[in-house]
């Protein structure tokens, strides 16, 4: 009977220290979260967020190809001249030929 208690004893004190590792505390949760890395604007990319924004307003958020409102991205039409249409992702995708 001795044996038994001893090794309900142990068994407490291991779930109790798996939860302990499971829940870290909030200073710790705090430090390890990841912030979003900020875009790098630089020459053809200066305002990106503003223009892919606008491009979105002006196509009225939907796909030019297909119309579909969903996963929506900006596709340059020409790098030089710096013309986005709005596309969805499996449109872009096939678009650059990967699908």
């Amino acid at each position: 009977m001795f044996g038994w208690f001893k090794s309900k004893k142990k068994a407490k004190s291991r779930s109790a220290a798996k939860s302990s590792k499971r829940s870290p505390s909030k200073s710790t949760a705090i430090k390890t979260a990841k912030s979003k890395p900020k875009r790098k604007t630089s020459g053809n990319y200066k305002n990106w967020d503003a223009r892919r924004e606008a491009t979105f307003e002006r196509d009225g958020r939907k796909c030019r190809n297909c119309g579909s409102t969903r996963r929506l991205q900006a596709h340059h039409t020409s790098y030089r001249t710096q013309k986005l249409v709005t596309l969805c992702k499996s449109c872009h995708n096939k678009e650059h030929g990967f699908g």
